[in-house]
């Protein structure tokens, strides 16, 4: 039985999407041994009754609840700002300061759904991270004044931790936050990829599927022309994955998430199915036909215009 080390971080606002990728993922890992580390403010008493029962559901799973406060000591020496209004997504850059005998950890956002068993044995690790690449704007890339040549998406990383203990890396993100004083947009995410830029190998797309992927599949040359984003995975890459996923990433459609009321999101059905795992209550869906009209508008006149563009 292999031993699998996770990571999250969380607060109780996000504490139901964590719950329901951490049951997605221990429904289709159940050959491995499971260590979930949870680093989070202070959950609720509710909250913590509610993710013991699961531990007792899953005996091949042992959680692990540390607080944050040792954390946010530390950012506070940096006067470092929430990122949309939350300082969860920042904890991931300070791990270390709580993570230290662990050899290799796989580090999920709350918001991902784990549908396929992760075979992390089966990657090579070549680098102190491994990460899938982003649908980023190569205008925004440059904005970061650095000299990155591929930006990576933050939402699943599988980390080297002894690689990142011995060898000065978390020193090299304290010293990218002190000289990064502009705003970033993506804070934590843009700080990885400054701080590590070389230092990051390419996981398989089918690890990080974000939604953007299934609502523009079959059509990335297009969404990639249009936007002037960074070289991405190729077709055979992007199908595999689109196919065979292994990490669903519900990222936004249009502002959209699948635990908003909407008919467009991708991950619609796949959301509800682990969320009635653990929750009770129906998560509201209806057929918005001017909502998904305006989305479909939205997507055609982006395909034409790229296609008129091929043929001046």
């Amino acid at each position: 039985m292999n031993e699998y080390h996770i990571l999250y971080t969380i607060n109780n606002n996000y504490f139901r999407h964590f719950m329901l990728s951490l049951v997605s993922l221990l429904e289709n890992n159940m050959r491995h041994r499971i260590f979930v580390h949870v680093i989070s403010d202070e959950l609720s008493i509710e909250n913590q009754r509610i993710l013991k029962s699961v531990e007792l559901l899953y005996p091949n799973m042992k959680c692990e609840l540390y607080s944050s406060k040792i954390i946010l000591e530390y950012m506070k020496n940096y006067n470092i700002k929430s990122y949309r209004g939350s300082l969860i997504p920042v904890y991931r850059l300070f791990f270390s300061l709580i993570l230290k005998d662990i050899d290799y950890l796989l580090y999920l956002d709350a918001d991902t759904i784990i549908v396929d068993d992760l075979a992390l044995e089966d990657i090579y690790i070549d680098k102190t991270i491994m990460a899938c690449i982003d649908h980023m704007p190569k205008s925004y890339i440059d904005s970061l004044d650095s000299d990155i040549k591929t930006y990576f998406n933050s939402g699943v990383l599988l980390i080297n931790n002894k690689e990142f203990m011995n060898n000065g890396k978390f020193e090299n993100i304290v010293g990218t936050i002190r000289e990064n004083n502009k705003e970033l947009k993506f804070f934590d995410q843009d700080i990885l990829n400054i701080s590590f830029n070389g230092d990051i190998g390419v996981l398989p797309l089918n690890y990080n599927v974000l939604s953007l992927d299934y609502y523009f599949k079959n059509v990335h040359a297009a969404f990639r022309h249009e936007f002037g984003y960074q070289d991405f995975y190729s077709d055979e890459e992007v199908k595999y994955a689109l196919e065979s996923p292994k990490v669903l990433h519900a990222t936004d459609i249009y502002g959209v998430r699948p635990w908003d009321d909407n008919s467009i999101h991708p991950y619609n059905d796949v959301y509800r199915k682990y969320y009635k795992k653990v929750y009770d209550e129906e998560l509201p869906m209806h057929a918005n036909l001017i909502e998904s009209a305006k989305t479909k508008f939205s997507k055609v006149k982006m395909l034409c215009k790229y296609y008129l563009d091929m043929y001046k």
